[in-house]
């Protein structure tokens, strides 16, 4: 799913880059660079896998991995693992791992979870990028 979301933004972006100006170029490509390094590096971060090695918690029965539940340490069915929360401020409790993203292909939680919004608004941007140098070009 990664390479093919790369690769129809990467052809699409060269399909409009010839045809608009210099500046709308520089833009696009600029863009483009962003989120594929957001997306990079939102899946090559550690989400929140707890250490193996850690004792002294109890243990996940699906995984193995040191559940301790103050952390609020949730397993994912996608991955096989358990992943370290989020903390929610509202309410005090910790609301366990955001979600499991295809689109990156890993967990999204509290070590990438920042990365994860810089990819999401980086697409976005792309997006709105196409639809407006499509526009001006024709």
């Amino acid at each position: 799913m990664n390479g093919f979301m790369i690769t129809v933004s990467s052809l699409f972006l060269a399909f409009v880059i010839s045809r608009v100006s210099a500046i709308w170029t520089w833009v696009g490509v600029l863009v483009l660079s962003a989120q594929v390094l957001s997306h990079f590096l939102t899946f090559i971060v550690n989400p929140g896998i707890p250490d193996r090695t850690k004792t002294g918690h109890p243990h996940c029965s699906k995984c193995g991995l040191p559940r301790d539940a103050t952390k609020g340490i949730l397993h994912c069915d996608f991955c096989g693992v358990c992943v370290e929360g989020l903390r929610h401020y509202r309410d005090k409790q910790r609301i366990g791992f955001n979600h499991h993203c295809p689109w990156v292909g890993k967990c999204i939680a509290k070590n990438n979870l920042v990365l994860f919004y810089v990819f999401t608004v980086c697409t976005c941007l792309l997006v709105a990028y196409i639809f407006v140098a499509a526009a001006v070009s024709s």
